[in-house]
């Protein structure tokens, strides 16, 4: 639209031009009819509303009729014109006169001033349109460019000059004068670009590489087209540049991601059915080792079950940690927070490690700080795990010494309580410079230590990732007090227990409901009596197990040889104070403990001690075999207690031999009763009707599951191999549940048990004992997260994870069985 004074301006030249070349009155009205100018100021006066109106032409139904227009002689002659653009009025011009000179003059003039307001029109058009490109042309966060063909620059946009780097687009166009060379990152590709753009005249979504100014490359796509300068007879360029970096980058991340998620698929996976074939095996074992201690065993077979049950157990769980080791990279591991007790797991890190130290040679200790409350909440699976990994290495990298464990107290309040366990070997010793990368994955020392001691490298990742989720820490340094091996250590916070304890002067505990008799707490009178002589090479030992008598109130003293013990035993005979008791190591520098035993017993002064032989796990039942081939009294004179010494067996033998009775103190944990398979009562009849199928195919398992089964005392128990002999046995008879395992041979579990829903009656054989809603149980080594939902969804009825025990398979069964 035109402005004002453009119109103004243009319509004083046109009076000008009219008036000096006809010299008839012109006069200039605006956009609403009204005179704004005349040649001839003094007709003005004469010209009434209407007669203004109806020469404007502005409003047609304002005309006048014959006779208003009979009274103004200007009327009948003039001429009017109205100015519009965009068939807008804005204006207009009128000529008085007559109409037969006046009429053909304005026509004239109308045209040359319409011709006029056409090209003043044009003129605006295309500065808006030049403002609006430029706006575009400078604000766009796209790059746009014209070039030659050659590879000069015309112009170029901030945008970009930004992308390639360069502050302004006169500086990018200074020093850029070959784009191939200076800011393609390959040459041939701006030949290739300009080739397709002369083929197809345009061309889109063309990739390449940018040299930006730092020196880095910029990945663009362009979308140009070519035009051709016909007064320059020239040909140049002009498009749009894109800067994909970032969208590269998110692709390149995006395939990353995916080929990571496939990744971790394929581990999950592996994981799964490594879980699944180690399950297998482990099923036998634990399964027979439940079946062993449901039969009469001596108390020494009896023992060596259990520890082997015990080892089974925690192999189970260390396989159960190691596979969750894809939860802590995921970060989708969780603590549990329950109560237990402190010494309860070290009793089974020592029952599970000491063996294997002992082995070896080694002296293997315990200690925990007596001021430490020993029931805590936590998560004790994990905590036996980091022991289990630092522990198992400190042996594994120990060839002669010991390995000692120490739990102390670190920081306390009304709610929390932070414990430091400390792992102390005399082993081969880590290099300084080394130790601050040991706790990467699958990092080892040397190369050389996966030949000689094997390995994964994981191990002390995981626990770092362990005890840091515990709220802990986790380091190693050297064991400066032996000159070699080397000190792991590591801290976590628990909860305290909710229960209340109280606590004595001496520092224990005095919740009798929570830890009944587990310490005593006051020592107890005729405790003074006894005077106690302990002989251990090691040191660390004596003074532990001296500690621990002093705090009882025994009398005691210590040594370290077999020689030095006879001369202490007899000069307290002579000074009459003499030693009661003699605890003895049965392996030590000088002399076998079992020698010196019968030394001590072949001195007629000394004929009154009690002997407590401290022994190995191996050593132990040849003690215990030897005080049963001898047929004196020697046996209620002696005791042998298996290394490293719980406390609480200690306090026994001590009380015993000493005289106090009445005064033993319970086991300080539990020891869970096996598994016993009881003759059936009058309640279990259903056992006799019930008919079972099981379906395993591992040759090992199937023993295991029919062994079990006629023990829980059930008798019409059918086996096979896989799913379709499943399929035939439910035709041929009729059963109350199936023993599902899920991977077999020919047709799985899976497989088998949707088979078996899908089957209608109109399905069933002439002798219609197929049965399609029988309960099926999974008996499975599919034991990961999902795996349990899994067999529902397929199905069927309940869910067993292998390796299967007596107790919860019994359950199981009464649970589907007895009802």
């Amino acid at each position: 639209m035109l402005n004002t004074a453009i119109v103004s301006e243009l319509a004083e030249h046109f009076m000008e031009v009219i008036w000096s070349e006809t010299g008839f009155p012109v006069l200039i009205y605006d956009d609403r009819g009204y005179i704004v100018s005349a040649t001839d100021k003094s007709r003005i006066g004469n010209l009434h509303s209407g007669a203004e109106k109806i020469m404007t032409g502005v409003v047609p139904e304002y005309a006048v009729t014959k006779e208003e227009a009979d009274m103004s002689p200007l009327v009948r002659e003039g001429f009017s014109c109205p100015i519009r653009i965009d068939s807008k009025i804005v204006a207009g011009f009128g000529i008085t006169g007559k109409l037969d000179v006046v009429k053909p003059l304005a026509k004239v003039a109308a045209k040359m001033f319409d011709s006029w307001i056409t090209n003043l029109t044009q003129q605006e058009e295309m500065k808006r349109s030049e403002k609006k490109f430029r706006g575009i042309f400078h604000n766009s966060i796209q790059g746009i460019f014209q070039v030659t063909l050659p590879g000069r620059f015309i112009t170029v946009n901030p945008a970009f000059a930004k992308i390639c780097g360069y502050p302004s687009p006169e500086v990018l166009i200074n020093e850029i004068t070959d784009v191939a060379l200076q800011l393609y990152h390959k040459p041939e590709d701006r030949r290739k670009f300009v080739s397709n753009l002369l083929e197809k005249g345009r061309v889109k979504g063309f990739e390449t590489k940018y040299k930006h100014r730092q020196g880095h490359l910029v990945d663009v796509s362009i979308n140009a087209h070519a035009i051709r300068d016909n007064d320059r007879g020239e040909i140049y360029l002009e498009g749009i540049v894109e800067d994909i970096t970032e969208k590269r980058e998110a692709e390149a991340l995006k395939i990353a991601k995916d080929s990571a998620e496939a990744a971790n698929r394929a581990k999950s996976q592996f994981l799964a059915n490594m879980s699944h074939e180690i399950r297998s095996p482990m099923n036998g074992i634990v399964g027979m080792i439940a079946l062993l201690k449901g039969t009469h065993l001596t108390r020494e077979q009896r023992e060596y079950a259990s520890i082997i049950s015990t080892s089974a157990d925690q192999l189970l769980e260390i396989i159960n940690d190691i596979l969750d080791y894809s939860k802590i990279e995921a970060g989708k591991l969780e603590l549990e927070k329950i109560d237990f007790d402190l010494r309860g797991v070290l009793d089974e890190v020592n029952d599970l490690l000491a063996i294997k130290a002992q082995e070896k040679g080694l002296e293997y200790l315990c200690t925990i700080d007596r001021q430490i409350q020993p029931r805590i909440k936590g998560d004790p699976v994990r905590l036996r795990q980091i022991l289990i990994n630092l522990v198992g290495n400190a042996i594994k990298f120990t060839h002669k010494g010991e390995i000692a464990i120490h739990v102390t107290l670190e920081k306390e309040n009304s709610d929390n309580i932070t414990l430091c366990f400390t792992i102390q070997d005399t082993g081969i010793g880590i290099p300084e410079d080394r130790m601050d990368c040991l706790f990467e994955s699958f990092y080892q020392v040397d190369s050389s230590t996966t030949r000689q001691y094997g390995g994964t490298g994981l191990g002390l990742s995981i626990s770092k990732q362990l005890s840091e989720m515990m709220g802990g820490q986790i380091g190693v340094k050297a064991n400066r007090s032996s000159g070699h091996g080397s000190i792991f250590w590591f801290t976590s916070v628990f909860k305290k227990d909710s229960s209340v304890f109280e606590k004595d002067s001496s520092g224990f505990s005095t919740d009798s409901l929570t830890f009944p008799d587990t310490w005593p707490r006051d020592r107890l009178e005729g405790m003074e009596n006894i005077n106690v002589l302990m002989v251990d090479d090691n040191t660390r030992c004596r003074n532990m197990l001296l500690e621990l008598l002093t705090n009882w109130g025994c009398r005691c003293d210590g040594c370290a040889s077999g020689l030095e013990a006879m001369n202490m035993l007899r000069s307290a005979a002579e000074k009459e104070n003499p030693f009661s008791i003699v605890i003895i190591d049965t392996r030590l520098s000088d002399i076998n403990g079992y020698i010196l035993e019968q030394n001590i017993k072949q001195d007629p002064n000394l004929e009154d001690i009690r002997f407590i032989m401290l022994a190995s796990m191996a050593e132990r039942s040849h003690v215990i075999r030897q005080r049963e081939q001898q047929k004196n009294n020697e046996t209620i004179l002696s005791t042998c207690l298996t290394k490293p010494v719980k406390p609480s067996h200690l306090y026994n033998a001590v009380i015993t031999l000493g005289g106090i009775h009445g005064a033993a103190l319970k086991e300080e944990r539990p020891t869970p009763l096996p598994w016993i398979f009881m003759p059936e009562s009058h309640n279990d009849g259903y056992k006799k009707n019930s008919r079972i199928l099981v379906a395993e195919d591992n040759p090992i398992n199937q023993k295991v599951a029919m062994s079990m089964l006629k023990k829980l005392g059930y008798r019409k128990v059918d086996m096979v191999s896989n799913g379709k002999e499943v399929i035939q046995a439910l035709h041929n008879r009729s059963y109350h549940i199936i023993l599902m395992d899920c991977q077999m041979p020919e047709m799985d579990g899976y497989e088998t048990t949707r088979h078996i829903r899908k089957l209608k009656s109109h399905d069933q054989d002439e002798t219609g004992t197929f049965n399609h809603g029988i309960i099926v149980v999974a008996m499975t080594a599919n034991a990961m997260k999902g795996d349990r939902e899994k067999c529902i969804q397929s199905g069927m009825d309940d869910y067993l994870a292998k390796p299967i025990r007596p107790e919860p398979l019994n359950i199981m069964l009464e649970k589907w069985l007895k009802r």
